[in-house]
Formats: C-alpha cells, sequence, structure tokens
C-alpha cells in the first residue's frame, strides 16, 4: 500500500488516504509543506505508526495544519497516544 495525497481546494483539505508510516513520511511532508495552514482530512487514512503520528504533530506545530475528518484506524491510534484533541475528546 501507499501514501495518495491530494489538495481539495473546495474544502481547503490536504486529504491524505492509504497508509501514513515511516515509509511514507516524507511524502506526506511535502505535501504538508506546500499546504501550510489547511485541514488536515485523515479519513481515508488506512495505517498510521509512530513516525507518522510524529509526522501529524509536527505538522501542527510546525505549518499550521489543523485537525479535520478520520478514519477509525486514525482515531485509534490518536486515542492510543493520548491525544485526544485530535480527535475531539479529552485525553
Amino acid at each position: 500500500m501507499s501514501l495518495e495525497c491530494h489538495y481539495d481546494d473546495a474544502n481547503q483539505q490536504l486529504v491524505l488516504a492509504g497508509e501514513l508510516t515511516i515509509y511514507q513520511v516524507a511524502k506526506a511532508k511535502a505535501a504538508m509543506a506546500d499546504h501550510a495552514g489547511a485541514i488536515l482530512n485523515l479519513a481515508e487514512i488506512e495505517d498510521l505508526d509512530g513516525a507518522g503520528l510524529q509526522l501529524l504533530l509536527a505538522a501542527r506545530r510546525d505549518v499550521g495544519m489543523r485537525p479535520g475528518p478520520l478514519s477509525a484506524a486514525a482515531q485509534a491510534v490518536l486515542e492510543l497516544a493520548g491525544l485526544g484533541e485530535w480527535v475531539g475528546k479529552e485525553a
């Protein structure tokens, strides 16, 4: 599996689909840098590992990405990591 990135102009969202893992973070990081401040749509993420999690935190801190829709897989990892602010719940 790979990672697909596309920007949804109508909703000002960077949509990531597939795997956000150590093997794909460079591609995701480049897309995030090109769309600083956008909403980050993770509704189509199928796998998220520690490297992907680190990238999400850095994107929020460094380029102002804002949390958007989440897949069940992304939500589970974020909750497990105690990052309730990404899923609208207290950690």
